[in-house]
């Protein structure tokens, strides 16, 4: 079972670690799913390919771009049934149309696929429609049972998917050199080197943000629990050392009494 939510998640490392999620690495089979994800022209506009670093939740991409890493993990993987989350949202529509024609209608014919979204041009190609609203399913059935408002939208997908019932898949052209690319990647090293120290200026910029007056009362509270913990600290341990004076001088008083 793949799933690709519609809020894609990415980890920290590579654009190639992210697809690949561990799994073993096919260079054909990667560059088909490249390629039918979108990603072939993105990548080789990158400085080191797909061994750039994506960096926390992919924040050095897009949001299409993010999307579209998202479906690519998930359409390497290989899984039987797909859930795709409104997959097409974050992108234009040349990039929508290429991956429905290329992944979902392409290497994903033989799966299982149930696609959430409102692009309804595309509900010409499902052999079942759900309409949904406000989480509960108004209506199920073929693309002939949904309402009069999607028609014009049905026939803008018919004559989309007429137009394109000729084309094939083309195979990808991204060559091993392109793909193995030796320098490590920059965002990464970025990370690692500035997880040490924050700067002055960092420290700078929140007294601004924050007010002088305040900022001064904050530092003032803090001294001022800090003393009183440490003269809490020094009382507590003046009574103990008094206490067991104390009460040797009494053992003593005792013994000498006995005697």
């Amino acid at each position: 079972f793949g799933y690709v939510a519609q809020q894609p998640w990415l980890q920290r490392g590579t654009l190639r670690d992210n697809i690949l999620f561990g799994k073993a690495f096919d260079e054909s089979r990667y560059t088909e799913v490249l390629f039918a994800c979108g990603l072939r022209d993105d990548i080789s506009n990158l400085p080191n390919g797909d061994l750039t670093g994506v960096g926390e939740s992919g924040m050095t991409l897009s949001g299409g771009q993010k999307s579209r890493v998202a479906l690519a993990r998930a359409v390497y993987q290989d899984k039987s049934v797909y859930l795709l989350d409104d997959i097409v949202s974050a992108v234009d529509r040349n990039v929508a149309k290429h991956i429905f024609q290329h992944c979902i209608l392409g290497l994903l014919k033989e799966k299982t696929r149930i696609l959430c979204t409102h692009h309804v041009e595309f509900l010409v190609y499902a052999d079942r429609i759900a309409v949904l609203e406000n989480g509960l399913i108004k209506k199920l059935g073929f693309k002939s049972d949904v309402d009069d408002n999607m028609a014009l939208d049905l026939e803008l997908g018919e004559s989309i998917r007429l137009s394109q019932s000729g084309s094939l898949l083309e195979s990808a052209s991204l060559s091993p050199n392109e793909l193995q690319k030796p320098d490590s990647d920059s965002v990464l090293n970025m990370e690692v080197s500035e997880a040490g120290s924050l700067k002055f200026g960092v420290f700078a910029s929140y007294w601004k943000s924050v007010g002088h007056l305040l900022c001064v009362a904050i530092l003032l509270a803090i001294v001022l629990m800090q003393i009183s913990r440490n003269i809490t600290d020094l009382w507590l341990a003046e009574w103990v050392n008094n206490g067991h004076t104390n009460g040797s001088t009494n053992v003593s008083i005792i013994d000498a009494h006995r005697l």
